[in-house]
């Protein structure tokens, strides 16, 4: 019994080791940061989609940010604060309308791959004490 009880906290620790490494590789590794980010302001923003210079915008739910991307370019990532993420939305609708090849996606706030992970973490870290 003491045996079984040894390798379950060895299994444990290892398994929150492996988590730590995880969460802290996908918070400074990502891969998805290769593209270079360029800052401009809203006016440029809406400059550029005006002269279809923006294939594709991304908006994160609940932020103020966006990327927009050109596919003539893409290596250079746009970034831009909005006051409004609604009359952008309607903007990039009616640029839409009017005959533009534009791409709007909204994505949903995540507290990221790590939190989830983390999260799970602790509740094994709780029986583990408990047991």
């Amino acid at each position: 019994m003491k045996k079984i009880t040894r390798t379950f906290k060895i299994a444990v620790a290892l398994f929150i080791v492996g988590a730590i490494i995880f969460g802290v590789s996908k918070t400074f590794f990502n891969p998805d940061n290769e593209s270079v980010k360029e800052n401009i302001s809203y006016t440029q923003l809406l400059q550029k989609i005006e002269d279809n210079e923006i294939s594709k915008i991304e908006m994160q739910n609940g932020s103020v940010e966006v990327e927009a991307y050109n596919e003539s370019t893409p290596d250079v990532v746009f970034v831009a604060n909005v006051p409004s993420t609604q009359v952008l939305a309607e903007f990039v609708q009616g640029k839409v309308l009017e005959g533009q090849e534009i791409d709007l996606k909204v994505n949903e706030a995540s507290g990221g791959g790590g939190f989830s992970i983390f999260t799970i973490f602790y509740g094994v870290f709780i029986i583990y004490l408990i047991v």
